[in-house]
């Protein structure tokens, strides 16, 4: 009954399929009541989502009707009952392609807008929040986002608890209020002596990225002994960090080290940066780590000067030069790092002289991915590749599953943070990506991905 669905890129995604709604509703009430139902895509389906820190998804080919996409929004939000058949009518629609991305954005803003806080739990509003982003309604769910920061900032005022506060100061991030997340952060300092070692963990991870918000003012950046040859590898270098987007020129450093993003099949780039003299570090998301266990013969990575993996992989032990990269879970309030995200954070611990970021935008060009960066697939004919055609060649709509599962937008607001510090450049694409407020930044996901959804 299990299968991969080739539709999704994700490891964490599981298809059930020739599976009825009555064995489904078995299954169930097996999972813990946290769990959350949202819309996930126009592929008849319905999707489970556990909230923070990881999601995971479930999906079931069931027919797209009323019945169906009832139950995602039911025992959701409080209120009327009529929202929450308008939202499962405006869904059904817009699939269907009854009604314009438009007018199911305007029905979608009419319910958020009687949303009460009081009435409904946080959990409720991610909720929403995914499945306005997962149909492709950036715009809905950016109001949706400032219900979220009402409702953590309403909870603290009832009762200040250690979560709260750093539910709090995740929400004072994404909302870019330093002095905010300083006071939050402050206290939560002072308490790391006595928590645990998973709040330690925590406040480790907001050590780093305060000291990089406050350019070296508050906080500290610690190496890990795990990470400690790969620091020797990058204390007092400059480092190119090099994603697979347009991007735009930023100057060369010739003896800097360049750290790639690496997608299945490619693993040579023709491009400015092939000029440097060390050999790059390459990155890999939790599909190219499996694409690469996978492989017959690896010894091809032995050609970089690391290699950077996740999730957890036998590969790290394989005795070839890959490092497997604890990256940050716990700076964002919801969703799970980018790419970006996750190759600032790991080398910012080596202690770089300074990174340079190029070829990032977000997705805030037509086009995702400029050609020699888009993953490949096998035609089926002996040593012949394409280029996949899962999103990586900038198809729209698509995209919208995986932007809702990491939380885009959370994502990009912890990185504009920190562009204060004076360790790091972008090239133009970014800057201008990075300038946009959340209301452009949804509008312009709105326009690529949301409008023309086919």
């Amino acid at each position: 009954i299990l299968r991969c669905d080739t539709k999704l890129t994700y490891a964490r995604h599981i298809v059930i399929s020739k599976i009825t709604p009555q064995v489904l509703r078995t299954q169930l009430k097996k999972v813990s009541r946290k769990i959350k139902f949202f819309l996930l895509n126009p592929i008849a389906s319905i999707a489970i989502i556990r909230e923070k820190p990881n999601f995971f998804v479930l999906k079931s080919s069931l027919p797209i009707n009323s019945e169906s996409i009832s139950r995602l929004f039911d025992h959701q939000l409080s209120g009327e009952k009529s929202n929450q058949k308008k939202l499962v009518d405006t869904s059904l629609q817009l699939l269907l392609n009854e009604i314009s991305h438009e007018q199911a954005t305007d029905s979608f803003l009419e319910v958020i807008v009687e949303l009460k806080l009081e009435e409904n739990q946080l959990g409720a509003f991610f909720a929403l929040e995914v499945a306005c982003q997962t149909l492709g309604l950036f715009t809905a769910s950016n109001s949706v986002r400032t219900l979220i920061h009402r409702k953590v900032a309403q909870q603290n005022l009832r009762r200040e608890t250690w979560q709260g506060l750093y539910r709090g100061i995740l929400s004072e991030i994404d909302q870019g209020n330093f002095d905010a997340s300083q006071r939050i952060y402050k206290k939560l300092v002072t308490t790391s002596r006595s928590i645990g070692p998973f709040r330690r963990g925590i406040v480790d991870e907001l050590d780093m990225y305060m000291f990089l918000w406050s350019n070296g003012n508050l906080g500290r950046i610690s190496t890990r002994d795990e990470d400690k040859k790969f620091a020797r590898l990058l204390s007092g270098v400059d480092v190119h960090i090099v994603g697979p987007a347009l991007g735009s020129d930023v100057s060369l450093t010739k003896n800097a080290m360049v750290a790639r993003v690496m997608k299945p099949n490619v693993t040579v780039w023709e491009d400015i940066f092939s000029q440097c003299v060390n050999p790059p570090i390459v990155y890999c998301s939790g599909e190219t780590t499996q694409w690469i266990e996978n492989l017959s013969d690896r010894g091809f990575l032995r050609e970089f000067s690391s290699v950077a993996i996740r999730p957890s992989s036998s590969l790290a032990k394989s005795g070839i030069n890959v490092r497997q990269v604890q990256t940050v879970n716990h700076l964002i309030l919801r969703g799970s790092p980018l790419m970006l995200t996750y190759m600032i954070f790991d080398l910012i611990r080596a202690k770089p002289s300074k990174m340079v970021i190029s070829h990032f935008d977000f997705y805030t060009k037509p086009v995702a991915y400029r050609i020699g960066s888009r993953k490949t697939i096998s035609s089926g004919t002996k040593d012949e590749k394409v280029v996949s055609p899962l999103g990586s060649d900038g198809q729209r709509f698509s995209r919208c599953d995986s932007f809702a599962l990491h939380g885009v937008t959370y994502n990009r607001n912890l990185i504009k943070n920190i562009f204060s510090s004076s360790l790091i450049e972008a090239d133009s694409s970014l800057e201008e990506s990075l300038s946009l407020t959340n209301k452009q930044y949804c509008e312009v996901l709105d326009k690529i991905y949301g409008i023309d959804h086919n």
